[in-house]
């Protein structure tokens, strides 16, 4: 059984650290104005399934680890203080409400739930989900997409 946890564990390191090169890849390609393919490497059930576009994905990554909200290496949620779940939470709708995501992708309260703990490796409750508004954070780091906010 530990074996097992320290394989899966390390594979999902490698598979991290191969997704880290490719938003810092994406960032400097985004830099120098050049568009240059990047992999699709994901988890299951990850944001990625969700996004509209692939590069939308990995910019939105790459703005949360600059802005020091989710693990450089893992792609984990940080969870400093009192409200940062109802951050995530918010952060999921607001993307949403932006029009980030496919138009298919259905957004329950589980699977809020599931992104949460399947993507940033932090768990919500069901009733934090259905409380929290989109609007309830400030969240002024996103780029503007031209914005399909209701």
């Amino acid at each position: 059984m530990k074996v097992t946890m320290f394989i899966h564990k390390s594979l999902q390191f490698v598979l991290e650290a191969v997704n880290l090169y490719y938003v810092k890849h994406y960032l400097v390609t985004q830099t120098m104005a050049i568009a240059l393919p990047v992999i699709n490497i994901k988890k299951s059930m990850d944001f990625f399934d969700y996004f509209e576009k692939e590069e939308q994905y990995y910019e939105i990554k790459a703005i949360l680890i600059k802005e020091k909200l989710i693990a450089a290496l893992t792609f984990n949620w940080i969870d400093r203080d009192k409200g940062s779940k109802a951050h995530l939470i918010a952060l999921i709708k607001r993307l949403l409400a932006e029009g980030y995501y496919k138009k298919d992708k259905k957004f329950t309260n589980e699977a809020i739930m599931e992104l949460c703990t399947n993507t940033f490796s932090i768990k919500v409750s069901e009733s934090h989900v259905k409380h929290v508004k989109y609007n309830d954070i400030n969240i002024n780091y996103l780029p503007d997409l031209g914005l399909r906010l209701n």
